[in-house]
């Protein structure tokens, strides 16, 4: 790969991170002036718990995958047959089993019976 076309690649890639850390820094404090703090963490505590189960689901198999890719040699598409659905399958059964309770409490957020 030529110097010219890495060095862009990493002055893109750079710049993403900086535009995304530039849009958490606004929609950070504007989310909590329009939510108020009670909401804000009605609205953290929604977001942190799936992201919490899945990773509890996935039994580090993700990482695990990575790094058997990287000791067969970049070889991916066996270690992803082998282990691939491992990781698919717990992570679609607790989608669907906070599909429900996301939709009820945004329904209750709604019509303001949450509290």
């Amino acid at each position: 790969m030529p110097f010219a076309r890495r060095h862009a690649e990493v002055a893109s890639s750079i710049t993403a991170g900086l535009l995304i850390q530039g849009s958490l820094v606004v929609s950070g404090p504007l989310g909590a002036r329009i939510l108020g703090p009670e909401d804000r963490g009605h609205l953290a505590l929604l977001l942190i718990l799936p992201a919490i189960l899945a990773h509890i689901a996935t039994l580090g198999l993700p990482l695990a995958i990575t790094f058997q890719v990287a000791a067969d040699g970049g070889h991916a598409r066996p270690v992803l047959r082998a282990l691939g659905w491992l990781t698919a399958v717990p992570a679609l059964g607790l989608g669907a089993a906070n599909a429900p309770s996301s939709s009820s409490w945004s329904t209750a957020a709604t019509h303001g019976t949450c509290s």
